[in-house]
């Protein structure tokens, strides 16, 4: 079995609300509705299976798909789909891969391991090596809006099923602890509330690790689950900074996008958590590694 036939399908998917992180300005700058700029990537073998992979949003759509058909072209057609390894390793080695490429990588990590689990029809985390756990809390991401609308969907979703929420809080300090505030005033005290400060640039001296624990400090007093990416990606000395000065566990997120960078952070007793974002590491396979 070969695969023969690599399909590339831009896709735009409106979003019901604009999605507003901590970096972003406040108030918005822009009205337009919020388009998802998406690609569907198909990879199909001469047997007649196909595997299916989408990864996150992509700003320069046009671009990522010229790369893919590259990839495709390059180290797809032709090859036996069941050769993951042999395939994203040499995908690894022929290119040179960075925060733009990965998140396209990651389509045909996807769409591969899809493809194969349906060819020995077994479910894709088997691959992976099997279950860890038979079920997991889920967290929703609240982006930033007023205080008000961010409580209201805040009931909304735990009210749907989620155990707890991360909220994006933004660069004004006030704004950010009135945000917080309002959502737990409004979902009760057990719920575990962390925020995203995605290393702010709205906040004084870009997010340096003592504005960055003045405001977890204040947030304390609201039963503060974690703050993640408290500092810009490369301050490891900030997270130490404040890993010495309070209890709330840190999550490093853009900080943590390999390997190497999560032994150092654990070495070194920066983070407390790791979050792994799929497509910021190429897919599955890096993630499976990295986890």
């Amino acid at each position: 079995m070969k695969i023969n036939r690599v399909e590339i399908i831009p896709v735009d998917i409106p979003y019901v609300s604009a999605w507003r992180v901590s970096s972003s300005p406040w108030p918005p700058t822009d009205k337009r509705p919020f388009i998802g700029k998406f690609v569907i990537l198909k990879i199909q073998t001469d047997g007649g299976v196909e595997g299916v992979g989408s990864s996150s949003r992509l700003i320069d759509r046009e671009s990522a798909m010229l790369i893919m058909k590259r990839l495709a072209s390059g180290f797809l057609l032709g090859e036996d789909p069941l050769n993951t390894e042999r395939i994203l390793s040499r995908i690894d080695a022929g290119m040179y891969l960075d925060d733009v490429v990965y998140p396209i990588k990651a389509h045909i990590d996807y769409a591969l391991y899809d493809l194969k689990g349906k060819i020995l029809n077994v479910p894709v985390y088997q691959l992976l090596g099997g279950l860890c756990r038979e079920k997991i809390p889920l967290e929703w991401i609240l982006v930033m809006d007023e205080p008000e609308v961010m409580a209201e969907n805040a009931v909304k979703y735990i009210k749907a099923g989620f155990h707890g929420l991360k909220v994006h809080v933004g660069g004004d300090p006030r704004m950010a602890v009135k945000r917080f505030r309002t959502v737990r005033e409004a979902v009760g005290p057990e719920i575990p509330i962390g925020i995203d400060m995605s290393s702010v640039t709205g906040m004084p001296s870009h997010c340096n690790a003592h504005d960055a624990l003045r405001l977890i400090e204040e947030l304390v007093e609201y039963n503060l689950h974690y703050a993640e990416q408290p500092v810009t990606t490369y301050d490891i000395d900030g997270f130490l900074a404040i890993k010495k000065r309070t209890n709330v566990p840190l999550v490093a997120d853009a900080s943590a996008r390999s390997i190497l960078e999560v032994h150092s952070l654990i070495r070194q007793g920066a983070a407390d958590i790791f979050h792994t974002l799929l497509s910021r590491v190429g897919g599955l396979r890096l993630a499976s590694n990295d986890m």
